[in-house]
């Protein structure tokens, strides 16, 4: 079968978005011309199955017995390790050495304890970030869940029941998380906290410092880990951790970003 003859009919629902665009899927939506509809509202069709991935909302059971092969997760991590919110952070600021991703049944009332219809494991690049895990993941678990769509039948009675043991969970990320504790990690702890959380340009914002006492971004340039702006240094920048950089707001003025590099802080 063709992709297109698998698939008769799909529309679309989102969760709300501060961006009057929405999230991409929604913009993906728009553009190729489906039917969006943004959570609660689910539309009022008929359908077959229904698929979530990274959706974050609990879903009711009437909602999944109007779908007559239930509804299946994309789930980007070996369940039952990293069931919640945030499975591929954790899994990069943990160190895992594996991962994948598993097409799972979803339950009602509780998140990841669904059957699982297919699972496939990858390992974990060396120095790999949480967004590029996530490229990776969201490529094989596209390919999964055609080839589960392909078989649904066959795949729902195959399905297992998820193992008891080795259940973690990967709560949402806080502002504990990114804390990092200069005298009690190590620096590899260190790095993955900034390849787990850093942002897609690589750069982490620092608005405050705790090395024996609590530091201001400003206190933290004057002096700690920063050579080259001290006067007369002949410090290469490229020794250098930290840039500073100026917050561009007027509220801010006076304050100061410290973010840190990967081609300088590895």
């Amino acid at each position: 079968e063709s992709e297109g003859e698998l698939i008769e009919k799909l529309e679309v629902v989102t969760v709300p978005s501060p961006s009057p665009k929405g999230l991409p899927v929604k913009q993906y939506a728009v553009e190729s011309q489906l039917p969006v509809y943004e959570w609660p509202d689910v539309g009022s069709g008929e359908y077959d199955v229904g698929v979530v991935a990274s959706f974050g909302r609990l879903l009711s059971e009437a909602l999944i017995l109007k779908f007559p092969y239930g509804i299946l997760n994309v789930h980007p991590s070996c369940l039952p390790r990293w069931r919640g919110p945030a499975l591929i952070i954790h899994t990069v600021l943990h160190g895992d050495a594996v991962t994948g991703v598993t097409i799972m049944q979803i339950r009602p009332k509780r998140f990841d304890v669904g059957p699982i219809l297919e699972q496939k494991t990858i390992p974990v690049p060396p120095r790999s970030t949480s967004k590029e895990l996530e490229a990776m993941l969201s490529k094989l678990g596209a390919d999964m869940l055609i080839s589960v769509l392909k078989n649904l039948p066959e795949s729902l009675n195959n399905g297992r029941q998820q193992p008891t043991e080795g259940v973690t969970y990967a709560p949402k990320i806080s502002a504990g998380t990114s804390c990092v504790k200069w005298e009690e990690q190590t620096s590899e702890q260190i790095l993955r906290l900034y390849r787990a959380i850093g942002s897609i340009d690589g750069w982490i914002g620092v608005r405050s410092v705790m090395l024996k006492k609590t530091l201001t971004a400003t206190d933290f340039y004057n002096g700690y880990l920063h050579p080259w702006f001290q006067k007369d240094s002949h410090a290469h920048p490229s020794q250098c951790r930290f840039q500073t950089l100026r917050l561009p707001t007027k509220k801010q003025q006076g304050e100061k970003l410290l973010p840190c590099n990967s081609a300088s802080s590895s």
